[in-house]
């Protein structure tokens, strides 16, 4: 019986994410939407679902929430899905809190796991601001 070494290089996924538009502005009881745009390089076969979700610096002052995310489409290569995001004016909250970058997680549904925990995970930059 012969036998052949075989080497097995497993490659990474190059993950970027981002929104557009990168900023938002809306009023009191305004709903806006944004697009989280995935890039996975190898693609994969087939889109998959993306989740999106606030960092924790926004929910102490409910700037704004997550009201729906969208089914994902595009290929496996570049996903999309639309976010829509309702605007809430704190009257608490002070005018130099009004407009303000924050992170976003955004994970990929199906890879999250794929080497270790949190793979799929991305942070990516979204402006708010509210208009008063």
């Amino acid at each position: 019986m012969a036998s052949a070494l075989v080497t097995i290089d497993v490659r990474r996924l190059a993950i970027t994410t981002r929104f557009e538009p990168a900023s938002v502005s809306g009023r009191d009881g305004e709903t806006k939407r944004v697009t989280v745009v995935v890039t996975i390089d190898p693609p994969l076969e087939a889109p998959v679902e993306l989740r999106v979700y606030f960092s924790n610096e926004l929910s102490k002052d409910s700037l704004a929430e997550i009201v729906n995310v969208g089914p994902s489409r595009g290929d496996g290569g570049t996903m999309m899905a639309d976010v829509d995001i309702l605007f809430n004016d704190n009257p608490t909250l002070p005018e130099d809190l009004l407009l303000r970058t924050v992170s976003m997680s955004v994970h990929v549904v199906g890879i999250r796991e794929y080497r270790t925990p949190g793979y799929g995970d991305r942070w990516a930059p979204l402006e708010l601001r509210v208009i008063r």
